[in-house]
């Protein structure tokens, strides 16, 4: 099936997940007929994290009005019934949208962005958290300082089994400046998606689906830093909580290979080509990194992907024809590769030293 015959009939399931969907009755928009920022959060199957992302909204403190939007996707959990009690809590601050059946991750995050109303957006997956109170005071004020930029992002915490760790200093390195263009997130610049704010004008009529992005972020990064700078501020303010149930961070380094050279051909499209020459190398870079962690954890389904890739391109690698030939040998049957090493290693320690 070609792409636009995909795009097709993903847009016609998600149409219709939008159609079943309805907002729970609020007076949101009579209480806040001009917010300043919309926080949007999608959230399923979030029972043990939702009611922390909830309380992290409600408890920033802001000189400005604003809304906050809730995708909630018929969770079976516990889930749906927190962020109802929330909703009756607190009618005139918090919109939720949802269904009476599951929609999916791409239906449940679109009929959110239709309703959204803010100036600004702020980004909190459910089963992340804020931990700042000024996090939306102090990126609102610096993205109205600066016209040209189209969104803001901060530090966060990844936290796993309870131990947290800075996301910039720990896992990724910081940016080197505080002004973040495209070229330095297509050379592989992390953003942690649970700090994030936008300029809602820079992104209307945006389709990720359309352009072929496995994931939302990495399309909207690319796509609004085509049209501007993002403002880093090196503060923490959330918590990004790694577990099995997430999205992507706990689906393991092969599936992360495949969704970063899926993303790359997706920004290499979206960006008519121009950074051509730097997502190349950041696809190199990838490639043997992950060749050579597939080897050395003897995980062969992700150093069969990264051989498949580097054979095309084997000055990647300096490999020579023959050499390319042993390493795809090497990690499609290891076993026989591994054996034939130990016997010929045997035979060498076997041989009598030669009479003089």
């Amino acid at each position: 099936m070609k792409r636009t015959e995909q795009k097709a009939a993903l847009d016609k399931v998600i149409e219709q997940g939008i159609k079943d969907s309805y907002e729970i009755p609020n007076t949101v928009l009579q209480h806040v007929p001009n917010p300043m920022v919309s926080v949007r959060t999608s959230t399923f199957q979030h029972v043990q994290f939702i009611r922390q992302c909830i309380e992290g909204v409600l408890g920033q403190q802001t000189t400005f009005p604003f809304e906050f939007i809730i995708g909630e996707d018929f969770s079976t959990d516990g889930t749906r019934e927190i962020v109802l009690e929330y909703a009756e809590k607190f009618p005139d601050r918090i919109r939720v949208i949802t269904a009476d059946r599951n929609v999916g991750m791409k239906a449940n995050g679109r009929r959110c962005i239709q309703v959204l109303r803010g100036k600004y957006v702020a980004l909190c997956e459910g089963d992340d958290h804020w931990i700042d109170p000024q996090k939306l005071q102090r990126q609102v004020e610096a993205l109205e300082k600066s016209v040209r930029a189209t969104g803001s992002f901060t530090n966060a915490f990844n936290e796993c089994n309870g131990v947290r760790e800075p996301y910039h200093g720990g896992m990724y390195s910081a940016p080197a400046r505080q002004v973040v263009t495209i070229e330095d997130y297509l050379r592989g610049q992390a953003i942690p998606t649970c700090t994030f704010m936008y300029r809602r004008s820079s992104l209307l009529n945006f389709d990720a689906v359309g352009h072929g992005f496995v994931t939302g972020d990495t399309a909207h990064f690319t796509y609004l830093l085509a049209k501007g700078h993002f403002l880093y501020q090196p503060v923490i303010t959330g918590v990004r909580v790694i577990h099995p149930g997430g999205t992507y961070s706990m689906k393991g380094v092969l599936h992360r290979l495949q969704v970063s050279l899926h993303n790359i051909k997706a920004q290499d499209e979206l960006t008519g080509g121009a950074y051509q020459a730097i997502l190349l190398e950041r696809k190199r870079q990838n490639l043997r990194r992950y060749y050579y962690r597939g080897l050395s954890e003897r995980n062969w389904p992700l150093a069969q992907l990264a051989w498949s890739h580097l054979r095309k391109d084997r000055k990647t690698m300096n490999w020579s024809v023959p050499r390319m030939v042993l390493n795809g040998f090497k990690v499609h049957y290891p076993n026989v590769f591994l054996g034939a090493k130990r016997l010929l290693a045997g035979i060498g320690r076997d041989t009598p030293p030669p009479s003089r």
